[in-house]
């Protein structure tokens, strides 16, 4: 009987190590196997110079210090840049639809024809920034710093820049159609600012 028993044990035993090795070389994992490695893989980033053309869709690089990189081209759409550091930055070009640019410092940084529609760029340092042909359409740029800015032609139609710093920046070939502005510091030149707000194509609410 105890034989008998001892047999049985012992074939299960050796079956659930078949199974078992049945899972591991068909590549099957279960699910708390499988969500450390996909963690680990969502937190790493490895830094790199260039991400020329680079899809980072929805991708979290928030925090992180990406300073003088080439993003141009780059698919950023959706993806999470909060606090980020892009300082010298090249983003011409580069898809930053719906991004969360919220307290980024761009400073520097080159965003010529880059898409930034709808976009949360609140709080972010774009002093001396590169803006020229960008699409900021409905973008949040609630108490971000333009100081010496180059908007140029940049569309900035429907944009909220209620609260914004804003000093020695020209607003005259820009789309400002339904934009809110509020707060304005010293916008320069006054000239330039006033023909902008008395233009048809121009909705501007300035309150010093």
């Amino acid at each position: 009987m105890i034989s008998g028993l001892g047999s049985a044990l012992s074939g299960i035993l050796q079956g659930t190590s078949l199974a078992s090795g049945i899972r591991q070389s068909s590549g099957i994992q279960s699910a708390s196997a499988k969500a450390p490695a996909q963690a680990a893989a969502s937190a790493t980033f490895t830094r790199r110079t260039d991400y020329t053309n680079a899809n980072l869709f929805g991708a979290d690089l928030s925090g992180q210090d990406l300073s003088g990189v080439d993003f141009t081209g780059a698919n950023l759409q959706g993806a999470n840049l909060s606090g980020a550091n892009l300082k010298g930055a090249n983003l011409n070009s580069a898809n930053l639809f719906g991004a969360n640019l919220k307290s980024a410092d761009l400073s520097g940084a080159s965003m010529t024809s880059a898409t930034v529609q709808g976009a949360d760029v609140s709080g972010a340092n774009l002093k001396g920034a590169n803006l020229n042909s960008a699409n900021f359409f409905g973008a949040n740029l609630r108490g971000a710093s333009l100081l010496e800015t180059k908007i140029g032609d940049a569309n900035v139609q429907g944009a909220d820049l209620r609260g914004a710093a804003i000093r020695d920046v020209d607003f005259s070939r820009a789309n400002t159609f339904a934009a809110q502005f509020d707060k304005v510091l010293s916008q320069a030149p006054t000239a330039e600012l006033a023909a902008a707000a008395q233009a048809p194509q121009m909705a501007l609410s300035l309150m010093r």
